[in-house]
């Protein structure tokens, strides 16, 4: 997966879980649910295309890589 593109989109929210988005289909593609709270940063890594950066919120407090191949 490649965001350089401009074809992918990362969310996430207060149900702990992110979502790698299709937009050229507008469907999920990836549901990532590893966060014990709500999501509250997501970052696409500039260096490396396919990681994604996520980071939870009080009860959580772990920031996380994600490889999405």
């Amino acid at each position: 997966m490649n965001p350089n593109t401009k074809f992918y989109f990362a969310s996430g929210g207060n149900d702990n879980k992110v979502f790698v988005w299709d937009l050229r289909k507008n469907q999920i593609i990836s549901t990532i649910r590893e966060h014990s709270a709500a999501v509250r940063a997501l970052k696409w890594n500039p260096m490396k295309s396919n990681t994604l950066i996520s980071a939870g919120g009080e009860e959580d407090k772990r920031i996380v890589i994600w490889n999405e191949n």
